[in-house]
């Protein structure tokens, strides 16, 4: 969660009922928060936008959170994009985004956070006030399990105010599990102790609602289910042994009896895309263990077959928000995602693509690899082409803070990077630097559109403010340069580490391994 980018939401009631003083020209009413999920849209709870007495003369006002901007805005009561059913609590408010502000999305979350999970937050609760100023105060707590059909969840804040009236303000904020969007907060609960229970409305109950995922645009993700699906079938139904081998994991034999081998193709894909993604990433890799206790061609083809349907697999149902984050932005300077390790950065990036994803060979058995369209460098070794490390490393532009003084050595790395990497062959070489770098951008910009992928960079984003800025002066100049690539900004936290280990160690098994050379 960008906390930069947190809303606080002004609604105007009659003046002669009891509200929020001293708001916006004098005005009274109620206030809420909300959090942008979408193009120009901000997730809310519905009844912020509905409190009783709505003064229907005056505008919904609100006021995003960044440094940069600090005015109110104006809405109309057509801004509101979408209501949920009286079942639920949500609203979609349509805003466009101020110039200052970085335009980057919250992700929603398709499933449910387990019991004792930790959550996160940042809202304007009425105990912040102070001379009828509200500022935004962060929250965090632990996630009480539901059961999945329901309409409601509870979370529990570790250091509630004192007064539950002093819980108003909070409705609309998002509750976040491992920087995904999994809740909106509603109400206080008032009968139990300390204030410390708030209810919210789950978003994977919203993600039911069909006009609800048009608006944000989370049906995009279903068709490239599809897309990849019948991809799938194809390559499941060229092994039969792979085929066999996945039955038996599954525990699905009685139910195969007598499938012809494209029938078979189809009941096994429609499995895996019916399962859990850590269910689906430790099918495949079971599989893939006992295809490699058997000798021969035949069980390595097979093997084979299962490793290359995790890759093709995988990046289609995995993080779909990460994906749409990204398909939003890739006009942005800088796209932020929780993801930490190049494997998940490349699983995302072949989610843009509607790809399979490809792969470096693992150096070890604890390797998580990066992918082949991800440029540039490692964090270790610098700009790196073909194993040979050119201009500063990484760690060392780090160290330096970004000095803006040294911005003019990091693009000329870059510059030298991808000049080798993409070579212009029998053409007059005398260029100017400038040149050189726009005929580069444009040659990478075409392979990039003839084979229908999308070249990226990553980097670590710096926890402290001034060196994220500097961060962002940095890629700023680099996009401009080069307006194909996707510039990702990961999250080196070590609790974002150890989830995604825990959610892609198996895959990477399945991900071969570097020949070893022997001198």
């Amino acid at each position: 969660m960008n906390k930069d980018l947190l809303i606080m939401i002004f609604v105007p009631i009659l003046s002669d009922s009891r509200g929020d003083p001293e708001r916006p020209s004098g005005e009274v009413g109620t206030v809420g928060t909300g959090y942008p999920v979408g193009n120009d849209l901000i997730l809310t709870a519905r009844h912020v936008l509905e409190p009783e007495n709505r003064d229907p003369e005056k505008p919904i006002l609100v006021r995003w959170e960044h440094p940069k901007e600090c005015d109110w805005m104006k809405l109309s009561e057509e801004s509101i994009e979408w209501r949920s059913p009286d079942t639920l609590d949500a609203a979609l408010i349509r805003c466009t985004r101020p110039a200052n502000v970085y335009s980057q999305s919250g992700l929603l979350s398709n499933d449910m956070p387990m019991q004792d999970t930790r959550w996160s937050s940042q809202g304007f609760p009425k105990a912040s006030e102070l001379n009828s100023v509200r500022p935004s105060r962060s929250f965090g707590g632990k996630v009480h399990s539901m059961a999945h059909r329901a309409f409601k969840f509870e979370i529990e804040e570790d250091s509630p105010p004192q007064k539950i009236e002093d819980w108003k303000g909070v409705s609309g904020m998002p509750v976040v599990v491992n920087g995904m969007i999994c809740g909106v907060v509603n109400t206080a609960q008032p009968n139990y102790a300390d204030n410390k229970r708030l209810e919210a409305t789950p978003t994977w109950r919203l993600l039911e609602d069909p006009e609800f995922r048009n608006k944000i645009g989370y049906d995009e993700q279903r068709e490239r289910v599809e897309k990849v699906k019948g991809k799938l079938v194809e390559l499941l139904a060229r092994s039969a042994l792979a085929m066999e081998t996945l039955v038996k994991q599954l525990g699905c034999a009685p139910s195969v009896t007598g499938f012809g081998s494209q029938k078979l193709a189809d009941y096994l894909a429609d499995s895996l895309f019916g399962q859990d993604i850590h269910l689906v990433i430790e099918n495949l890799a079971r599989t893939h263990q006992e295809l490699r206790k058997i000798d021969g061609e035949d069980s390595a083809k097979a093997a084979e077959s299962v490793s290359q349907a995790a890759q093709l697999i995988v990046p289609a149902i995995c993080q779909p928000g990460h994906v749409a984050s990204v398909k939003f932005g890739q006009s942005m300077e800088l796209v932020c995602l929780p993801v930490c390790t190049k494997t998940l950065a490349e699983i995302v990036m072949a989610g843009v693509d509607g790809r399979q994803g490809q792969f470096h060979d693992r150096e070890d058995e604890n390797d998580f690899p990066g992918g082949k369209m991800c440029l540039g460098w490692k964090p270790e070794g610098g700009w790196q082409v073909e194993g040979e490390d050119v201009g500063l490393s990484q760690q060392e532009y780090l160290e330096r803070k970004f000095d803006p003084s040294k911005h003019t050595e990091i693009i000329q790395s870059v510059d030298d990077c991808l000049q080798r990497q993409f070579p212009r062959r029998g053409v007059f070489q005398g260029r100017t630097a400038e040149e050189r770098r726009r005929l580069t951008a444009n040659l990478l910009a075409q392979n990039a559109r003839y084979n229908r992928i999308t070249y990226y960079v990553v980097f670590p984003v710096p926890p402290e403010r001034t060196r994220k800025d500097q961060l962002d002066a940095v890629v700023t100049t680099l996009k401009a340069c080069y307006p194909s690539i996707t510039f990702l900004g990961l999250d080196g936290s070590a609790d974002q580490e150890e989830q995604e280990q825990s959610l892609l160690y198996f895959f990477c098994q399945m991900l071969p391994l570097k020949k070893q050379t022997h001198s």
